[in-house]
């Protein structure tokens, strides 16, 4: 009889680690896609503040060509006038 005990709260034992072992495995996998989405969304985050940055970069530079050529103009009619 102790040997069928033995064997029966050996077969719970296991079967609850392997319950445990599952479930830890399950959580550790949630965890990784939770991480991995918030990379993705952390790079998407940076790729927009990078375009943005280029966007303003691109306006300051065509303002500043336009002060050059209305200069360059101010300073032809001032030379021809």
């Amino acid at each position: 009889m102790r040997c069928t005990m033995t064997l029966e709260n050996r077969r719970r034992r296991d079967t609850a680690n392997h319950v445990t072992r599952f479930l830890w495995c399950q959580v550790s996998e949630e965890q990784e896609e939770q991480e991995e989405e918030e990379e993705e969304e952390e790079e998407e985050e940076e790729e927009e503040e990078e375009e943005e940055e280029e966007e303003e970069e691109e306006e300051e530079e065509e303002e500043e060509e336009e002060e050059e050529e209305e200069e360059e103009e101010e300073e032809g009619e001032e030379e021809g006038g």
